[in-house]
């Protein structure tokens, strides 16, 4: 009996019983909830993708990516820059010099003698310094860039208390005049070209103006009407009815001149001045007594 219980005793000692918590893993290759609960979710990231929604997802996000760093290129350029001197350059302000800078590289090829090659030179420098010295006038100057709505109440005040360097274009019209709607829309782009002067639009039956004499344009500087143009599709054949017309007319009564438009839009300028100086091509129509000579 005793030999018995002795070999049982030694049976319970080398090998305890199990309980439901053991498990049939080896000690290397056990994990707790807590360890499991703590590995990291995969890294996502932006590589291909595959399917049409993959695709589609895949180039914008590359198209992103580009987008990000021509915005951090241009800002660290100017940024960098701007820290080195006082007055300097803008990216896309040195984009527009190394144009200027390739043309007239381009015209020295084409050159046949030095003297040739000095002028070339001359006439670059001059347009250079003349480009500077406008656009340091032009950032001096309000800006507009829109045409105004306004009532008969903020009539006096729109024109009179306006810096004396402001040209401002008014225009009497009706919506019910195919001519009025047609000119809103001119003087509207013109006045995106034009950002140093002032376009305004009033209703003519608010200033009791007779809509005999619509379209009409009166044109104010210093507080002064400069130009009176009742009946304006009196000044052109119907067909030439466009802003390039309009335009040409409003700098024929010194409404504006090419220093008002925005240095953005040098190479307009330049065409421009070109068509001002050599264009006579504009079937205007022979009543050119102006109505504000008579004032």
């Amino acid at each position: 009996m005793d030999a018995l219980f002795g070999q049982n005793s030694l049976d319970d000692t080398a090998e305890p019983a199990r309980t439901p918590d053991d498990s049939d893993v080896s000690e290397g290759e056990n994990l707790t909830n807590k360890e499991i609960n703590n590995t990291p979710a995969p890294i996502s990231h932006g590589g291909r993708q595959t399917g049409p929604k993959g695709v589609l997802a895949d180039h914008a996000f590359h198209e992103q990516i580009s987008k990000e760093r021509k915005a951090a290129f241009i800002k660290s350029y100017n940024e960098r820059v701007l820290s080195k001197a006082i007055t300097t350059t803008t990216f896309r302000e040195d984009q527009e010099t190394n144009k200027q800078e390739e043309a007239l590289l381009q015209a020295l090829e084409n050159v046949s003698s030095d003297e040739d090659e000095q002028e070339v030179i001359r006439r670059y420098r001059e347009q250079r310094i003349k480009e500077i010295k406008n656009y340091e006038y032009y950032k001096s100057r309000p800006k507009f860039g829109f045409l105004k709505e306004i009532s008969a109440d903020q009539y006096v005040s729109a024109i009179d208390n306006e810096a004396a360097n402001v040209s401002v274009v008014l225009h009497l019209y009706e919506n019910s005049i195919v001519e009025c709607i047609r000119l809103n829309e001119c003087l509207a782009h013109l006045a995106r070209k034009y950002a140093c002067v002032k376009f305004l639009r009033i209703l003519a039956r608010e200033l009791e103006f007779d809509p005999a004499g619509l379209p009409a344009i009166l044109v104010y500087k210093n507080g002064k009407l400069i130009a009176n143009l009742v009946k304006i599709t009196d000044e052109f054949d119907e067909s030439d009815f466009d802003s390039n017309v309009v335009e040409q007319i409003l700098i024929r009564k010194e409404a504006f001149t090419t220093s008002d438009i925005s240095p953005d839009l040098s190479s307009t300028k330049n065409n421009l001045e070109d068509r001002i100086s050599t264009n006579d091509s504009l079937k205007y129509k022979d009543n050119d007594d102006d109505n504000e000579d008579s004032d």
